[in-house]
């Protein structure tokens, strides 16, 4: 989740739908602090930008206690922190800007085991994957069928030669 921002931005959103419908500033608050607080969730290994996220929410709209500190990369069934029942396939949309560009790997091999990508088009396991090739898989099946992704990639997933089996694994 970061800081929140793709959140505020879908706080945003919807305040403005609601506001063009013609509800006030009370009944627009409540309105859009009941939808945020039901449907809007963010997840962050960090628990500083969980601190900033949340305080984010609070003045843009609430929908706080939706923002957990966890590693989004394991079953949600693990996420102590998250006092709801949500579970893979649950979501109808996800944005995200994962983690990229840095040099560590995912080299756990009880978070590697549970995706599809550690053995695709591969002779063996890949012992370590970078962060973000494993989000794409994790997004997708946070994913209602039908549900929509916006995800921020490096273009060396859409371009690199060496990554021609992701690409064939996200078509």
């Amino acid at each position: 989740v970061g800081t929140g921002g793709f959140l505020i931005a879908g706080i945003h959103k919807l305040r403005s739908i609601f506001a063009d419908r013609g509800f006030r500033f009370d009944k627009l608050r409540d309105l859009v602090r009941d939808v945020v607080d039901v449907n809007y969730f963010g997840i962050d290994f960090n628990p500083f930008l969980v601190k900033v996220a949340q305080m984010n929410m609070v003045m843009h709209g609430d929908g706080s206690s939706n923002i957990i500190h966890a590693n989004s990369l394991i079953n949600p069934e693990l996420w102590e922190e998250m006092n709801t029942d949500l579970k893979i396939g649950d979501f109808d949309v996800v944005v995200t800007n994962p983690p990229f560009g840095t040099k560590a790997l995912i080299d756990n091999s009880e978070i590697l085991e549970k995706f599809e990508l550690q053995t695709y088009e591969s002779a063996s396991p890949r012992n370590s994957l970078p962060p973000e090739q494993l989000f794409i898989e994790q997004c997708w099946r946070f994913l209602k069928p039908g549900g929509l992704m916006g995800i921020v990639l490096p273009d060396s997933i859409l371009s690199n030669p060496g990554l021609e089996w992701l690409r064939k694994w996200i078509l």
